[in-house]
């Protein structure tokens, strides 16, 4: 969990976004809790630079029944709350699955929001066609990714390739 968290801090410094790493961090951690949690196989971690904020993407290799998705709260509930977190993070998410694999993404805009507004964005449907267009490496810097195995040690695995 770590070392997703601070690949993404170390790919927003170096975009000049470093003021939206406690945000993102927090949402890569509930993401890859997740698909730790809910997913099988290896966890990828991709963020990329958007014309006017970031992207981010988590994905797991898993078979899980159903897609992941905001639970109603109530009384006595545990759990559940990680996408919250990630719809009030973002400007927009959505999860894009088919039968090997499941990859949730959000989108915030820098400085384009106020976070703490109390008007939910919708998700997104859940479909290939959901997640947005990846931004060229000519138009942004290149995407920075990672991978853990979700066998390795636990919810703390380290991204491979990431220093």
């Amino acid at each position: 969990m770590g070392r997703a968290r601070r690949l993404v801090r170390s790919a927003l410094v170096d975009w000049g976004l470093g003021h939206e790493a406690p945000a993102l961090e927090l949402a890569v951690s509930e993401l890859v809790t997740n698909a730790l949690q809910h997913g099988r196989g290896d966890v990828e971690v991709e963020i990329t630079a958007t014309d006017d904020g970031v992207r981010l993407e988590v994905g797991d290799h898993g078979d899980q029944v159903g897609l992941p998705a905001i639970t109603p709260a109530g009384p006595g509930t545990h759990g559940g709350w990680g996408l919250r977190l990630v719809e009030r993070l973002s400007d927009s998410w959505g999860v894009v699955a088919d039968r090997s694999a499941t990859r949730v993404w959000m989108v915030r805009h820098a400085g384009g929001r106020s976070h703490g507004d109390a008007s939910p964005t919708a998700p997104a449907p859940a479909s290939a066609e959901a997640s947005p267009a990846p931004v060229s490496a000519e138009a942004s810097p290149a995407p920075v990714s990672g991978t853990a195995s979700a066998d390795a040690a636990g919810p703390d695995a380290a991204p491979s390739g990431v220093g």
